[in-house]
């Protein structure tokens, strides 16, 4: 018997949310998502490493506004990992949390111009992202 998880189940439209401490600015995040079509206005960023010590991950998990969660590098130490070994661990095996793509330049977490248009290209392509 094989179990998988559920994904939460969120609208093809809804908003993109980047997570993470990021190497690129803050308006090349949105010109590599917005250069792949979709609305400025469906992209959420929180970028510092700081900020998330203290941020309420819980807030996503059964959450349909949000249809996708990209993450770059965060604090191992975050108040809402519980048992797990990270935060995003926890999103990704926990049941009401929408897809989670990992930012990952040379095998580490890292948020750069070419891989978020490739995350956002990819989700675009399977059809789990739609452009508008």
């Amino acid at each position: 018997l094989e179990f998988r998880r559920v994904l939460f189940r969120s609208l093809p439209n809804g908003k993109i949310i980047v997570l993470g401490e990021s190497a690129i600015k803050e308006r090349e995040i949105i010109a590599s998502i917005t250069g792949q079509g979709i609305s400025k206005d469906r992209i959420e960023l929180h970028l510092g490493y700081e900020e998330f010590k203290n941020y309420n991950f819980n807030r996503l998990q059964y959450n349909s506004t949000y249809r996708l969660i990209l993450v770059g590098p965060l604090p191992h130490s975050t108040k809402d990992k519980e048992d797990c070994s990270s935060i995003i661990a926890k999103m990704e095996q926990d049941d009401g949390y929408t897809r989670v793509v990992r930012l990952v330049s040379n095998e580490q977490l890292k948020m750069t111009k070419t891989n978020v248009k490739e995350a956002i290209r990819r989700e675009i392509e399977s059809g789990y992202l739609a452009v508008g």
